[in-house]
């Protein structure tokens, strides 16, 4: 029986619930408890996003593939699309469940974990449901799907993902940059040692090092030098900001208490300088002002360029849906419905942020379409932005018109660092790979962090606003290291599974040191020298050898 949908002034339904019903328009799981579907045809449905754009600005496709479900009807507009209860999506399991199955049977391959859950469940009915009519039809059958689920394994058992991690952490950030100094001459440059070696010379081992990387993960400081990694801009370069911390990390007068404790302009102009070099394989020079997301997506992946071009075709392909594939042949989607979109395996950056303005955490993809109208500047001061350190970050999404980014109308909203909820974003990382393969993969996860730290309470501290902002960043040190202890909690125990290989590289420091601590580059240099001869350093080597580069 249909029930009407409870409205409140005070309440709005935001609960979640996992259905196989997909937005036509974009293709991404509703999750939500009511959203909209078509009231004709039923078969038309769009989540909680799409739905607030009208219907003519829709997607074409998903426009075309509506006008199929409907015969006689001359036009659709918005009017048709009512508020349903995610309720039928349980009472359509079946149907649903037998149309995937006969779709696998004519691909004869498992391509993803969807696909193997629908054989299992087939394998499961054939179990419990024999028909001795058709017993020799269906002995067949078990063996036929055995012989795709020993495929789908071994298939799997070769598909290796490396992926780079590094933890946000302010001036002590420097620590994983003389780390991987010292591991890329060990590596590709023997018996150098990083004063006699010239900056060409480095850079070019720099890249070797780095095309051994399929993600490249970062928060806050860890995001500004995964995405020099990734684009190879020489990390030695930015040893700088870190020596030079009294000039990077200008005082403001009256922080932190009236404003964020110090300017961030010429930080701000050393990342529009680091972008500012950068050029793509087809002559395009970036700029700080113009270069988006998609340009570092180009960057990354040079044979699988975007082009205005091809451009809309890739933005579908590149959704929600996405799935990266190895295989030389790759399935087409169907010409009446809306299914994952594969895409050849390709170079991911993610750098984390929270959106303060929409109270949600970002993780900024470079093979997202959603994050392509993005300006990388803005991604990088975003995940910066430490509360009562930097202040927020405005972002907003644009379009390039003759090589200029031309921001949106849409008011900006305000980002802040991501490492309120993932100065370590290995979890992150993990999630996106698991998202965008949709499919059994052998994680090899290189992680390198900036020192574990606390700032002790006491219980004589003051818990007001002075003892939470002004004992050492108190508040925010706090904050930052409780997400990177989850992650550690959680990653280091996951890590036991046989398809994960992990190596989390971190120092415990044996005294507090706040996020902009000058202290901490002289400290680390005077120990380095004992600190790479310790087995820590000697096994980071030999799993970057024996994972890493196998």
């Amino acid at each position: 029986m249909n029930r009407p949908m409870y409205t409140s002034s005070l309440f709005k339904s935001c609960s979640q619930i996992s259905t196989d019903i997909r937005c036509t328009n974009c293709g991404v799981n509703i999750v939500r408890i009511i959203y909209k579907q078509c009231s004709l045809c039923h078969q038309f449905n769009l989540c909680e996003e799409c739905e607030a754009y009208p219907y003519d600005e829709l997607e074409l496709r998903a426009r075309e593939i509506h006008i199929t479900f409907h015969h006689d009807q001359p036009s659709i507009n918005s009017q048709y699309m009512k508020s349903v209860s995610a309720r039928q999506a349980m009472n359509e399991d079946t149907q649903r469940f037998d149309r995937k199955f006969h779709a696998i049977m004519r691909e004869d391959k498992i391509q993803n974990d969807i696909d193997m859950s629908i054989v299992m469940g087939k394998l499961k009915k054939l179990r419990n449901e024999p028909d001795q009519q058709q017993q020799q039809q269906q002995e067949n059958m078990k063996e036929k799907l055995c012989s795709m689920i020993i495929d789908y394994h071994m298939r799997a058992f070769d598909r290796k993902i490396n992926i780079l991690n590094l933890d946000g952490g302010g001036i002590r950030g420097y620590m994983p940059i003389r780390i991987l100094e010292e591991l890329i001459i060990k590596e590709y440059l023997p018996g150098r040692i990083p004063s006699n070696v010239n900056p060409e010379e480095f850079i070019r081992a720099q890249l070797k090092f780095t095309n051994k990387f399929d993600y490249f993960a970062g928060t806050s400081t860890g995001g500004l030098i995964a995405f020099c990694l990734a684009t190879n801009y020489n990390i030695l370069d930015l040893k700088d900001i870190y020596r030079r911390a009294s000039y990077y990390f200008n005082r403001n007068l009256l922080g932190p208490v009236f404003c964020s404790k110090y300017n961030p302009s010429r930080i701000h102009e050393k990342i529009d300088e680091i972008i500012n070099r950068i050029e793509l394989t087809n002559g395009k020079k970036l700029t700080a002002e113009n270069a988006t997301l998609l340009d570092i997506h180009n960057y990354l992946n040079p044979n699988a360029m975007i082009s205005d071009k091809f451009l809309n075709s890739a933005i579908v392909r590149h959704g929600n849906l996405l799935e990266f594939v190895d295989d030389e042949e790759m399935s087409s989607p169907k010409d009446n419905e809306i299914t994952f979109r594969h895409v050849k395996r390709e170079k991911v950056l993610l750098i984390t942020a929270y959106n303060a303005t929409k109270d949600i955490i970002t993780i900024f993809n470079t093979s997202y379409a959603k994050h392509w109208p993005y300006r990388i500047a803005d991604v990088l001061k975003a995940t910066m932005a430490a509360p009562t350190y930097f202040p927020p970050q405005k972002i907003s999404k644009g379009i390039i018109i003759n090589n200029q980014f031309i921001p949106n109308t849409i008011p900006p909203e305000i980002f802040i660092d991501g490492g309120i909820f993932a100065n370590d974003p290995e979890l992150i990382a993990l999630w996106a790979v698991r998202m965008q393969w949709k499919k059994l993969v052998n994680y090899r996860i290189f992680s390198i962090g900036t020192g574990t730290y606390n700032t002790p309470m006491t219980s004589t501290d003051s818990d007001g606003y002075f003892g939470w902002l002004l004992k050492n960043g108190l508040l925010i040190n706090t904050l930052m290291q409780a997400t990177s202890s989850l992650t550690e909690v959680i990653s280091s125990n996951i890590a036991k599974l046989n398809n994960i290989k992990r190596i989390k590289f971190n120092y415990t420091l044996t005294r507090a040191m706040s996020l902009d601590d000058a202290d901490f580059v002289k400290r680390f240099d005077n120990e380095w020298d004992d600190l790479k001869n310790g087995e820590d350093f000697l096994a980071l080597s030999s799993f970057y050898e024996t994972y890493i580069c196998e």
